[in-house]
């Protein structure tokens, strides 16, 4: 029952048995080894555990081929598209709150621009103390608004990159 602990045979061959069986066996008039509750749980658990375990493999195996099969999320636009995003993320360390983010937009491997996240006047902002849900969400604006058919059809998020602070190109300009 806990995860390396090896299947008692007794409580698998018991499983085995109808209940009136297993009492008749194991109960009162038997060996006396039934316990209750903890006996009906692990004769449930001996009984289903084909059953389980092939569930667990069949959803693992799905899992698997569906992210073969789409590789990474699509925003718009055809599949066949070589646009691809990059989230840059800029902080100190993994754990720590994002000093800014920007997206970076790939064609065929090679960078062709990078969108920072902008202010009212239209300058640079810190990302610093805003929450994820936030980032996310101009993550994603910005992957709506680039992947819009007059500019990159089809842009895909690829991966997230963590870049320490001091390698933030914007670190002069941006407003905290």
């Amino acid at each position: 029952l806990m995860a390396g602990r090896r299947a008692n045979p007794k409580c698998r061959n018991c499983a085995t048995l109808c209940f009136e069986d297993m009492l008749s066996k194991h109960g009162a008039q038997g060996d006396n080894c039934y316990a209750g509750d903890s006996c009906h749980k692990r004769r449930s658990y001996y009984k289903n555990r084909s059953a389980r375990l092939a569930y667990q493999k069949s959803s693992y195996q799905r899992k698997r081929r569906s992210a073969k099969q789409t590789g990474v999320p699509m925003i718009g636009g055809k599949e066949s598209s070589n646009y691809t995003a990059h989230v840059v993320r800029y902080q100190s360390r993994k754990n720590a709150p994002v000093y800014a983010v920007c997206l970076q937009i790939f064609q065929s491997g090679k960078l062709i621009e990078t969108v920072w996240p902008t202010g009212n006047e239209g300058q640079v902002v810190s990302t610093l103390g805003k929450p994820q849900s936030e980032l996310r969400a101009w993550v994603k604006s910005a992957m709506i608004l680039k992947s819009q058919p007059s500019e990159y059809a089809g842009l895909r998020l690829t991966k997230e990159v963590y870049e320490p602070v001091a390698m933030c190109p914007k670190f002069e300009e941006m407003q905290v």
